[in-house]
C-alpha cells in the first residue's frame, strides 16, 4: 500500500507520478533573463505558455539556454534589489499545475538546483 504520510519514497514517488503526468520532460525549468524593452505587455495573461523563446527575444528579452522554438513564458518577481526577470519553460508550467503559484514555482525551482 501506497502510505504519503510516513513514506518519504511513497510521497516523492507520488509527486513525480504527477509531474511526469503532466508534461515533465528533461530539460531547463526557468531561466534568468534581461529586458531591454518594457516588458508589461508580455507580463499579462497568466501562466500559459503563450510565446516562443524566440518571440521573447524579439520583443527585447535577452534569455540563455533554451532553443527558439521552446514554448515559454515571461514572469517577473520581486527582487531585493528591484524587479527580477526569468522565463518559465515546459516544466515550470508543469510545476504551476501542482501548485498555481510562480514564486512557488520558483522557489521549487531554486531549492533543488541547490542540492
Amino acid at each position: 500500500d501506497v502510505d504519503l504520510f510516513h513514506s518519504p519514497a511513497d510521497a516523492i514517488g507520488s509527486v513525480a507520478n504527477y509531474l511526469a503526468a503532466h508534461g515533465w520532460a528533461e530539460g531547463p525549468i526557468l531561466l534568468e533573463a534581461t529586458v531591454t524593452r518594457d516588458p508589461t505587455p508580455l507580463l499579462s495573461g497568466g501562466l500559459a505558455l503563450d510565446r516562443t523563446i524566440a518571440e521573447l527575444r524579439a520583443a527585447g528579452v535577452v534569455v540563455e539556454g533554451a532553443g527558439d522554438d521552446a514554448r515559454a513564458r515571461l514572469f517577473k518577481f520581486d527582487g531585493p534589489s528591484g524587479p527580477e526577470y526569468r522565463v518559465g519553460l515546459q516544466n515550470f508550467y508543469v510545476i504551476t499545475r501542482y501548485n498555481r503559484s510562480p514564486l512557488y514555482a520558483r522557489a521549487v525551482t531554486e531549492l533543488a538546483a541547490s542540492y
